[in-house]
């Protein structure tokens, strides 16, 4: 690890401070002008109050956040300016946590490619669903995540969330698409897979609106 290459580190919060951890960041970048960036895997729910519906943005996964700098960058940021970060340990070195920014910068670019080449929404969601799984970028959460991305995407382009395991059966036929992908670097039972569930959820949701 050079003490100049920026690298992405994995890092929690206390319980229910990522938000407070994401406005010190804001003012590190804007006061102290560190070289920064972060990443805060966030969505938005709707709640419904009494007399009204409530917009709220909510972590996808709790006390979680990603720090984009040096290693001493990152180092600073909670033993000198004191935002409580605590750094994941990688648990063959020991060392701080090294998110594979490769692979996710292949992946964004990757992504953005089929949609600048009008590649169906749905098989993007598929992509986006199957190559997260496949990087593996987090210690936890690694499917719930993918399945959360693949859904968002397919609701900001007009289509209906899918479940993918909802019996055994289906787990089966999940897991056994995802390693085919994996293992063999065939995603198109995976897809196959994902176009099916949409055209049943789509089914579901028109059967209830008639």
């Amino acid at each position: 690890m050079t003490e100049q290459q920026k690298y992405w580190f994995a890092a929690r919060t206390r319980d229910k401070q990522e938000f407070t951890v994401r406005k010190s960041l804001d003012r590190l970048k804007s006061e102290e002008h560190l070289e920064l960036d972060y990443y805060l895997p966030t969505r938005f729910v709707i709640s419904q109050l009494k007399y009204r519906r409530k917009r709220s943005e909510v972590p996808v996964i709790r006390n979680l956040v990603f720090v984009h700098s040096t290693k001493q960058t990152a180092c600073d940021i909670s033993n000198i300016y004191n935002v409580p970060l605590f750094y994941m340990k990688d648990l063959a070195t020991h060392s701080m946590l090294v998110v594979p920014d490769k692979q996710m910068e292949d992946f964004m670019i990757k992504f953005r490619q089929m949609e600048e080449e009008k590649v169906h929404p749905v098989l993007i969601a598929a992509y986006l669903h199957d190559e997260l799984v496949r990087i593996h970028p987090f210690i936890d959460g690694n499917g719930r995540t993918s399945r959360l991305l693949m859904n968002l995407y397919l609701l900001r382009n007009g289509y209906t969330l899918v479940t993918l395991k909802g019996s055994n059966e289906d787990k089966i036929s999940y897991y056994k698409a995802l390693e085919e992908s994996h293992t063999e670097n065939k995603p198109e039972a995976f897809q196959k897979l994902v176009v099916e569930a949409e055209i049943a959820s789509l089914q579901r949701y028109l059967s209830i609106m008639q």
